[in-house]
């Protein structure tokens, strides 16, 4: 169970730039679709969640789980995946 989400100044910044809400981003990082590891750094894991508020989009979080919680540093909408769910749909 994960205690708490920590969002970095990183990631703050850039879905001000996205325009992505923060709640988006703590729906996919608490309660993912799916989720897989980062093929270059295993102790990152990649969530994804459809977000139906922007047209089906799926949402990518990376995050470490850490003991004081889960520190989430990126999020962005991934072009690859939302095609790849939408043609097995």
């Amino acid at each position: 169970m994960v205690r708490s989400l920590i969002l970095t100044q990183h990631l703050l910044i850039r879905l001000g730039e996205r325009e992505i809400p923060i709640a988006w981003v703590e729906r996919v990082a608490l309660a993912p679709a799916w989720k897989e590891p980062d093929p270059h750094d295993r102790n990152v894991t990649r969530a994804f969640g459809r977000i139906q508020e922007a047209e089906g989009k799926v949402l990518r979080v990376a995050y470490v789980d850490r003991a004081d919680g889960r520190h989430v540093f990126s999020a962005h909408f991934d072009a690859k995946e939302t095609r790849r769910r939408r043609s097995c749909a």
